[in-house]
């Protein structure tokens, strides 16, 4: 028997986890409103009465995406100062955001799928597009970068860490590595956008990262 949808917070908070294990399970290709319904044990009906259509189900959970992506990252910079460091932080940040969520991750920029002016995913990629914002505002207001610069700064650190969680997910970085060289992802999440925000705002500290690569069979999961 189908559980009843009172249109509380909860009955929507149960169809978003539904697409999430809908996703992991079935991929994206399986997903419809039926799928979820069915996953959150509620009446086929349920997902298009609170979200319209898949669009708009799938922009909903988006949007929950880029939500937890901006808490993520705004946990990163706390009591943090340094410019530099906020941008490594926000990009590590990113970075495991990307390799813990990946379903979520890679459909939270399928704009060709979402409803992209719907107001809630707009609100959430504006708060997760904060944190960075600050950091770079920070160097701009100490006089590290010239303000004419700071946009191209933002999008070279969105770039770096975005480009190298897909192509993490892709497997693309473990077809090109030896399995047996290299660093440990988690260092490599925090080495390389320090070496983007050292390269930008100033020279990096004298901390060593790990050479030893262990990309090995988890190089694109």
């Amino acid at each position: 028997m189908s559980a009843q949808m009172d249109g509380s917070s909860d009955s929507r908070e149960a169809l978003l986890d539904a697409v999430e294990a809908t996703l992991r399970k079935d991929g994206l290709a399986k997903l419809s409103l039926r799928a979820v319904a069915r996953t959150a044990g509620f009446s086929h009906g349920a997902p298009g009465a609170l979200f319209g259509d898949r669009a708009g189900m799938l922009s909903a959970y988006a949007a929950r995406g880029y939500s937890r992506l901006a808490a993520a990252l705004r946990h990163a910079v706390e009591g943090m100062t340094d410019p530099a460091e906020m941008l490594t932080g926000i990009g590590a940040a990113y970075i495991r955001f990307a390799l813990r969520e990946p379903e979520c991750f890679m459909l939270m920029f399928r704009d060709d799928l979402l409803c992209l002016e719907r107001p809630e995913l707009v609100e959430a990629r504006e708060r997760a597009w904060a944190p960075l914002s600050a950091a770079v505002e920070a160097a701009v207001a100490r006089g590290i970068i010239a303000a004419e610069r700071a946009s191209l700064v933002q999008l070279g650190a969105w770039s770096l860490v975005h480009g190298f969680s897909q192509l993490w997910l892709s497997g693309a970085i473990g077809r090109r590595s030896n399995p047996n060289e290299g660093v440990e992802l988690e260092s490599l999440a925090v080495a390389l956008p320090r070496l983007f925000a050292h390269s930008v705002l100033g020279e990096a500290p004298t901390t060593k990262v790990g050479t030893q690569l262990k990309f090995g069979s988890t190089a694109g999961r």
